[in-house]
């Protein structure tokens, strides 16, 4: 399964050290005024990137081996920064598109890049910023969103554990394929080869 606590903690960390904003929250984190400008971080639901491979691997420890199904996901990673008309001053305004700006030219970075990598995740492409005003009992806000599509491996393990000499897992259908392949020898006569991903 991906590790959302590890990605979850990676993503904000790297948001908060590439952004000039220091109230950084998750969208289900408490959400106050805590500051006049502020960024929320909100993420979509994973999409499935290709095909899933199933792979197996030895565990000495139990003399079992497991099976896992592994494959890439994708998905959005909103991130939207609001700000207090006027906030900091009515003479230096805040311009949430810029601060926006800022976070995704240094989510480029390497060392940013590397951080993600380590917590489980990359950048795959980001969206343009689109920007907006609204307003909340006659108090006038700034918003601007983008939205940033990420990367990250999804590890799913067979629950079932298979013995050590044992070469079928608990999910044949996925463990194994079989088939002929037929060629024709130099004499013009069909040659037949049964194959089988079976070990």
């Amino acid at each position: 399964m991906i590790a959302w606590a590890t990605l979850d903690a990676a993503i904000k960390a790297q948001v908060i050290a590439c952004s000039p904003v220091t109230d950084v929250r998750w969208a289900w984190e408490p959400n106050a005024w805590a500051k006049p400008v502020r960024i929320r971080l909100k993420r979509s639901p994973i999409g499935v990137v290709g095909l899933d491979a199933r792979v197996r691997a030895y565990d000495a420890d139990d003399d079992a081996l497991y099976a896992y199904q592994v494959g890439a996901r994708t998905f959005g990673l909103e991130i939207r920064c609001e700000s207090i008309r006027g906030a900091p001053s009515d003479s230096a305004p805040v311009d949430c598109a810029d601060v926006l700006s800022v976070l995704i030219t240094r989510l480029r970075r390497p060392s940013v890049t590397a951080a993600l990598a380590t917590g489980g995740c990359s950048v795959s492409s980001i969206s343009g910023i689109a920007r907006t005003t609204y307003e909340v009992e006659e108090r006038e806000y700034g918003l601007a969103v983008v939205t940033v599509n990420m990367l990250a491996a999804d590890v799913d393990l067979d629950t079932s554990a298979m013995d050590a000499n044992d070469t079928v897992g608990a999910d044949d259908i996925i463990e194994i394929a079989t088939g002929t392949l037929t060629g024709t020898t130099p004499d013009d006569a069909d040659h037949v080869v049964v194959w089988s991903t079976a070990e």
